[in-house]
C-alpha cells in the first residue's frame, strides 16, 4: 500500500514520546482506547499540528476488557483522504492478515503476518509472526483486498495478539451517525 506511513499515526503523550499508534479511515481517527485513557496528555501531529485526543473531540471512548471492548475514535478537525476501508465481515479462522507498525527508532513501518485461530463477533486473535511489541496498540490489520478487519489492543509478548474487530468500529461509526443526522 503507498505510503502507508501517513495513515498510520503515533500517539505521542505529553512527553513527546509516542506510546500507542493509531490510523485514519476518514474522517475518524482511530486507536486503542487504553491508549488514550492511559497516557497524560495523548495527541497526534496532523498536516495543520497537534489534534488532542480528549474525550470531548472523540465520537466513542469504549474501554471494557470484559466485553472485549477496547476502542476510542475521533472525529477528525479537517477532511482527509484515506484509502483505508474497514471490511463488513468478520476475518475467519486460519486467514492470513496483515499488521502494520510504526517504529519508535526511525519511524519506519514494520509489517507482521497473523494467522486467526480464535474470533468473537467484536474481537479475534492471531498468532503472529514477528511478534509485536509494546506500544504498537491501535495499529491496524488487513485482510488481501487491504481492507482494514481489525485493530491490535493487545499481545501476550510472545506470539499471540487480540484485535479489536472493524465490524465493531463500524457499528460505533454508524451508531454516532445514525444520532448526529440533522
Amino acid at each position: 500500500m503507498d505510503d502507508i506511513s501517513k495513515l498510520i499515526l503515533p500517539v505521542y503523550s505529553g512527553t513527546d514520546h509516542y506510546e500507542g499508534r493509531s490510523f485514519i479511515v476518514a474522517p475518524y481517527l482511530v486507536t486503542a482506547a487504553h491508549v488514550v485513557i492511559d497516557l497524560p496528555l495523548p495527541y497526534v501531529l496532523l498536516e495543520n499540528g497537534k489534534y488532542e485526543l480528549k474525550s470531548e473531540n472523540a465520537i466513542s471512548v469504549l474501554y471494557n476488557h470484559s466485553l472485549n471492548e477496547d476502542c476510542a475514535i475521533f472525529k477528525l478537525p479537517q477532511t482527509y483522504q484515506s484509502p483505508f476501508q474497514l471490511a463488513d465481515i468478520i476475518p475467519q479462522r486460519q486467514e492470513i492478515l496483515t499488521c502494520y507498525c510504526i517504529k519508535q527508532q526511525n519511524r519506519c513501518i514494520s509489517v507482521s503476518t497473523a494467522k486467526i485461530f480464535h474470533t468473537e463477533e467484536k474481537a479475534f486473535m492471531c498468532y503472529m509472526d514477528p511478534m509485536l511489541c509494546g506500544g504498537d496498540s491501535g495499529s491496524p490489520i488487513l485482510n488481501a483486498k487491504n481492507e482494514i478487519v481489525g485493530m491490535l489492543v493487545a499481545g501476550d509478548n510472545k506470539s499471540i495478539c487480540a484485535f479489536q474487530s472493524a465490524t465493531f468500529i463500524k457499528n460505533i461509526i454508524n451508531n454516532y451517525l445514525e444520532q448526529h443526522i440533522i
